[in-house]
């Protein structure tokens, strides 16, 4: 995903969107040559799911819009992006109904129609900024150019900056370096292999609880439908994060101290989901089901919340994201193996796997660790253009008083002046009357 998040960087939605919607068109075609060669299904899910995430990444932006409510907004977009269960439902259910696997593909490839209509309509090509700016949107017909001039408004100079900044990789580097952002991509890593464990698990535990193989699939049903609880839970996180509870401190901490206390909220329901894990009941595993669900709109949400504050450039949005994934791709590899402990080496055991993944927890708490010390030091960038904009009409208000007083003693001086005029020719006259 890094050269993705580059491209995305560099060229815009637009045509970012473009390649999504040819991903999404090769992908649909290859699963129609799937049945002769049965390979072809693992470069067909593949450029799937790239153009699933892509339209993801893309629809973020959206969210810039909603000012105060705007992570509310991105959780919600998550959790629809990953309530995808009951897509897996009918799809079943249709297979069911003797409709073909060919058939169900192009249905969902015909959803991505309103997609691009989307792109070309809606979106801009470029980005949407944020902060906002107060003046955005009303000229549409206007571009904006890398060589602008500086006098020019302040989300104009903030966006023309960007564009000469964001095509330089060495410009995100320092960034990359931070304690701040590499312990945030360790969490990321391990809590996604924390979840893609807990899904190649699922079909071993219940089989060592003693379901029968005609059961587990009706459980695996159940794990789908739970996934719907990722729409209704994640607004409630993005309310969380809209929360600015402190009002003495500054906007962009108290936002990330927000984003912290939802990113606590997360890793306690992870660690919840596999506590429940370890127990050998049925019930209590549907209970880890919907723990598990409520993790991941969490997880996602506040990820990337913590990626779009304003501590991180706007402009490196793409690569940043694009680096914790590709990072989180070389931990994934660890499946394999994890795969065969699962499955040979502790196949009798069912209390090794939960206690791996116990451990993988602990060891991911180093991110909202490190967001708390940051915090407490007060280390949390805010927006620089903002606060040059802010300067900037600090000192113009301040050039501005200083005019008027300028003026106010000017208005004083030549009223003096007038009354002692006015004084002198006075006295000229007495004595001239005298004489």
């Amino acid at each position: 995903m890094l050269p993705l998040g580059i491209f995305l960087d560099i060229y815009g939605t637009s045509r970012t969107r473009i390649i999504a919607m040819c991903c999404t068109a090769l992908g649909s075609l290859t699963m129609l040559f799937a049945n002769e060669v049965i390979w072809l299904i693992f470069p067909a899910l593949l450029m799937l799911g790239i153009s699933g995430l892509l339209v993801l990444l893309t629809d973020l932006q959206v969210s810039n819009l909603f000012g105060s409510r705007r992570l509310t907004t991105m959780s919600t977009i998550v959790g629809a992006s990953f309530s995808g269960g009951i897509v897996i439902i009918l799809m079943k259910l249709t297979r069911e109904a003797d409709v073909s696997l060919h058939t169900s593909f192009m249905l969902i490839s015909v959803g991505f129609v309103p997609i691009l209509i989307s792109t070309i309509v809606m979106l801009p090509r470029s980005r949407i900024p944020w902060p906002l700016p107060v003046g955005y949107g009303k000229n549409r017909g206007t571009e904006l150019q890398g060589t602008q001039s500086v006098k020019g408004k302040g989300w104009k100079r903030r966006i023309s900056d960007g564009a000469k900044k964001r095509c330089d990789m060495m410009a995100v580097l320092p960034i990359m370096k931070t304690r701040l952002y590499m312990c945030m991509v360790v969490w990321f890593s391990l809590m996604s292999l924390k979840s893609l464990v807990f899904d190649l698990n699922i079909e071993q535990n219940l089989l060592n609880l003693g379901v029968l193989d005609s059961d587990v699939t009706q459980y695996m049903s159940v794990y789908a439908i739970c996934s719907l609880f990722c729409l209704p839970l994640s607004p409630c996180v993005g309310l969380i994060m809209d929360w600015n509870r402190t009002i003495a401190e500054p906007h962009h901490i108290g936002q990330m101290r927000s984003i912290l206390f939802a990113t606590w909220i997360n890793y306690a329901i992870s660690f919840m989901s596999s506590v429940f894990a370890l127990f050998p009941n049925y019930h209590v595993q549907v209970i880890s089901y919907i723990l598990v669900a409520a993790e991941k709109s969490t997880f996602y949400a506040t990820f990337l919340a913590f990626i779009t504050h304003v501590h991180f450039p706007g402009e490196h949005f793409g690569k940043l994201v694009g680096v914790a994934l590709a990072v989180s791709g070389f931990f994934l590899v660890a499946q394999h193996p994890l795969k065969l402990l699962v499955y040979h080496g502790f196949a009798q055991h069912t209390f090794y796997m939960p206690s791996i993944v116990l451990i993988m927890i602990l060891v991911a708490s180093c991110h909202p660790i490190c967001v708390w010390c940051h915090c407490k030091t007060g280390k949390i960038n805010g927006s620089v253009d903002t606060f040059e904009e802010d300067k900037t009409g600090t000192e113009l208000m301040i050039e501005s008083h200083r005019d008027t007083k300028t003026d106010a003693t000017s208005s004083e001086q030549l009223l003096d002046l007038t009354i002692e005029g006015m004084t002198r020719i006075s006295r000229l006259n007495i004595v001239y009357n005298l004489e």
